[in-house]
């Protein structure tokens, strides 16, 4: 995923994931790489929690964040 963003130019990204495993263990996986490659910077994590359908507060934290430009979902 690192690769892909450099490739296309991207170094500041916005990480949105799922409390579940999957979401998680793929931002973890994700940050964990970023930390070994300063070439792309993650924004804080916005969480998507399973008991609040929180969807319209990212959307929104997403589009006051001026620096949003490319959003990774797990």
């Amino acid at each position: 995923m690192i690769e892909v963003l450099v490739e296309i130019g991207w170094n500041y990204v916005s990480v949105v994931h799922t409390e579940g495993d999957y979401g998680s263990t793929g931002y973890e996986a994700l940050l964990g790489h970023a930390r070994n490659d300063s070439r792309v910077c993650l924004a804080d994590p916005l969480v998507i929690q399973d008991k609040d359908d929180n969807y319209d507060d990212v959307i929104i934290k997403l589009q006051k964040n001026p620096m949003t430009k490319v959003v990774v979902v797990f």
